[in-house]
């Protein structure tokens, strides 16, 4: 009987999940992010970088780093194919935030005082195991503050999802 249970539950399950609307509207997550905002408090940092690691004996890292410092698009490619010439890790997150452990992943870099570095620093430059390191915070959100709504998107429509789901239950 207990084997017939699980058998029916799955079925059942199989046919929500088939028949649920998994459409999920911008306005729903905005409206779902603006009346459970107090969900949304970030427990880490988060930030929007751009970053190369490069050998550190580069021949042409002045004009690496005068492209990467630059904002012009036609600096930013230059820069992107520079880095592939020369062999180098490169990223940039302009419309993407990067918790600060993946940031640590990319960069091997200790500060203690993150929010206090974040507040006075708007690059990084250093150097280590013969690699030089160029990092540009370009955005940041503090721990404690509220997660931004792009951050937070996929998690908002699932948690809509799974309400649905409960629903029809």
């Amino acid at each position: 009987e207990y084997s017939n249970s699980l058998k029916i539950h799955a079925f059942e399950a199989e046919w929500v999940r088939q028949k649920l609307d998994t459409n999920v509207s911008d306005d729903e997550v905005r409206s779902y992010y603006e009346e459970n905002k107090a969900n949304f408090e970030l427990k880490q940092f988060l930030v929007k970088i751009k970053f190369t690691s490069i050998k550190n004996d580069y021949r042409q890292l002045s004009t690496l780093k005068k492209y990467f410092l630059s904002d012009r698009q036609e600096d930013i490619v230059k820069w992107q194919q520079t880095c592939v010439a020369a062999g180098a890790n490169s990223f940039i997150s302009e419309d993407e935030w990067m918790t600060w452990g993946d940031f640590l992943k990319q960069v091997p870099v200790e500060i203690v005082d993150v929010a206090g570095f974040l507040r006075k620093h708007n690059s990084l430059e250093f150097e280590k195991d013969g690699l030089l390191y160029l990092v540009r915070f370009m955005e940041y959100k503090l721990s404690g503050s509220m997660a931004p709504i792009e951050f937070e998107r996929e998690r908002i429509q699932n948690l809509i999802l799974n309400r649905r789901y409960r629903d029809w239950e």
